[in-house]
């Protein structure tokens, strides 16, 4: 083995080290809050008790479990369920813009949204279809469309 393929070996093997030494090395985890990792759990916990209900239900269903522990069984994990979800909306609460302000936003984006779609300028002169003021060719034909012929 020559000199030059000795070093293109530690080479690569230096760069294949920084690529796996570099996410170690990010702290990627610090940027989030408190709330998120909390958050994060909730949704964990909730996502593991709906799958201990469909494997009850299953296991029920199937006339492993009787009837009784079901019953205790299934009651209790709806309790836990409920729990956790109360723990998600109260952390939620803290986060999200109050009722008024988000009611405000969505029909204000809601009205720019129709007025986008229903402002017709006028009509192809070719096919009849509905064209906007700064339309050069009619969308369903492909007619092109002059100034004056828009307001007609």
């Amino acid at each position: 083995m020559d000199l030059g393929s000795i070093l293109l070996g530690l080479a690569l093997a230096l760069v294949v080290g920084v690529i796996l030494v570099r996410p170690l090395l990010a702290h990627s985890g610090e940027g989030v809050s408190e709330s998120e990792r909390r958050l994060s759990m909730y949704q964990a916990e909730r996502d593991r008790i709906l799958n201990r209900l469909q494997e009850l239900e299953m296991d029920f269903t199937m006339g492993k479990v009787i009837e009784g522990d079901y019953a205790r069984e299934r009651q209790e994990l709806m309790r836990e369920g409920a729990e956790v979800l109360r723990q998600m909306d109260a952390l939620g609460e803290d986060e999200m813009p109050t009722g008024e302000s988000l009611d405000a936003r969505v029909e204000a984006a809601i009205s720019g949204a129709r007025a986008k779609t229903q402002r017709r300028d006028g009509f192809c002169p070719n096919c009849g279809a509905a064209v906007q003021a700064g339309d050069l060719f009619c969308t369903r034909c492909g007619q092109a469309i002059q100034e004056a012929e828009v307001g007609a």
